[in-house]
């Protein structure tokens, strides 16, 4: 085990530009954003990018530094860096994590080796490149119940929220355009992402009966999955309790979500009873904690 203030990044060599492919990846007002996410109060000595992200980890706790690692990845997927096929750096970078055990996705999301949801303890000795301490007492991964409260709020002020964008706009720019499903499912998750920093957008579920469906956003640490749905001519409120009853049914054999989150976007105005059908289809089945929201859509001014 690395001791104190002497710990390198996996492998060696200090954060190796080569490895994280820091030195023309995201700013250093990036970087400083991403350490005060992951709660790191940055001492400011000057030095490139590549320094600065070698000093935060060095001086982390063991879950210090793994947030500044889902908070580094972050930026780069951000940065597009996991976009590019085969990329050696990646490769290099997903081979160092599994030396500690965690596995690095081709998307840059990582999965730590720890069930935090059995409140396990993992052994330092298995993190040696992430831990600050030389003692040998293991780390506790802390879990705590998702706010789920607030992620329901925000889902449901959501079209509020985008009313600006879609009205008139200041110094004459174009309305950002809502018109289906897909430009819903790109503004939850920017919804999302401000709330938590690991989304993953169509996650594929594990097949059931023969068949998978697709995750529309998957909240993995937090064990949630979010589903998008709008309304249009035909597809009113029947056709809509009808596919959230299938999602309800095929989520409760899902090995890793335990919360289904369902926002109905009624972009066609044919909810009578929005109340009622968030009642009856908001419960516990299963082992499966299912909210649904349904919101309206406000009208805009006239052009």
């Amino acid at each position: 085990m690395c001791p104190p203030r002497q710990r390198p990044w996996p492998g060696g060599g200090g954060c190796p530009r080569e490895v994280l492919g820091w030195g023309a990846g995201p700013s250093h007002s990036s970087l400083a954003s991403a350490f005060a996410l992951a709660g790191y109060d940055e001492v400011a000595d000057g030095g490139g990018k590549e320094h600065r992200v070698f000093q935060a980890l060095r001086n982390a706790d063991d879950d210090l530094a793994m947030r500044l690692v889902e908070e580094l990845l972050e930026l780069l997927r951000t940065d597009r860096t996991f976009r590019r096929e085969n990329d050696p750096a990646v490769r290099r970078l997903q081979s160092e994590l599994q030396r500690i055990g965690a596995t690095l996705s081709d998307e840059g999301f990582i999965d730590w080796p720890i069930s935090s949801q059995e409140g396990n303890e993992l052994p330092v000795s298995t993190l040696p490149t992430l831990s600050a301490s030389g003692g040998s007492t293991g780390i506790t991964i802390e879990t705590s119940e998702p706010n789920l409260a607030l992620l329901v709020s925000s889902l449901r002020r959501l079209p509020s929220a985008l009313r600006p964008l879609r009205a008139r706009r200041r110094r004459g720019r174009d309305r950002v355009q809502m018109n289906d499903e897909y430009d819903l499912q790109d503004a939850v998750e920017t919804a999302l992402r401000l709330l938590v920093s690991d989304v993953r957008p169509e996650e594929r579920s594990p097949s059931s009966a023969g068949s998978s469906s697709v995750i529309d956003f998957l909240l993995r640490k937090e064990r949630i999955a979010v589903e998008v749905k709008v309304t249009k001519p035909g597809r009113a409120e029947k056709k809509i309790k009808q596919e959230v009853l299938v999602d309800i049914h095929d989520y409760k054999q899902h090995p890793t979500v335990d919360t289904l989150v369902i926002a109905v976007y009624d972009l066609a105005s044919t909810f009578n009873n929005p109340v009622g059908f968030e009642s009856d289809l908001t419960s516990c089945n299963e082992n499966l904690d299912v909210r649904v929201v349904v919101a309206g859509w406000p009208s805009l001014p006239e052009a």
